[in-house]
């Protein structure tokens, strides 16, 4: 499989992507990892600096716990934390694949443009073969 860095931003895993998002919403509030890590403990969620920053640095995965109280405490809506903005010639696309008269939400074309992205990246790390 591709490294992250191969990988286009709307391909890349939830993962990584809620690992740049917390980092780059957390450092843009000026709030540092122990202040987080003790925001995140006051709201009944256990969490330790060590782990705060293998979840930025991508090596480690979050519970769905401590995605809703990281993004409490950064003050966005836990999808702000995964989901990748939609390039619109990416929305486009998913858009003209519909019949007459049918339209996508801006949610249902990201889901749309994010697994189609997802699956194309995947049948080419696979040299082309499907595995279903």
């Amino acid at each position: 499989m591709g490294s992250n860095n191969e990988r286009s931003r709307l391909g890349a895993s939830p993962r990584d992507v809620f690992a740049r998002r917390m980092q780059e919403l957390r450092q843009a509030k000026g709030i540092s990892q122990h202040a987080l890590v003790r925001r995140v403990r006051a709201l009944g969620v256990p969490a330790n600096q060590a782990g705060i920053s293998r979840i930025e640095a991508g090596t480690q995965g979050v519970s769905l716990d401590e995605a809703v109280a990281i993004a409490a405490v950064l003050g966005v809506l836990p999808e702000e934390l995964y989901r990748e903005q939609l390039p619109w010639e990416e929305y486009v696309a998913a858009q003209a694949e519909l019949g007459p008269g049918e339209r996508l939400t801006p949610d249902e074309a990201w889901l749309k443009a994010w697994t189609t992205t997802r699956a194309r990246e995947t049948r080419d790390d696979d040299g082309g073969s499907r595995r279903d």
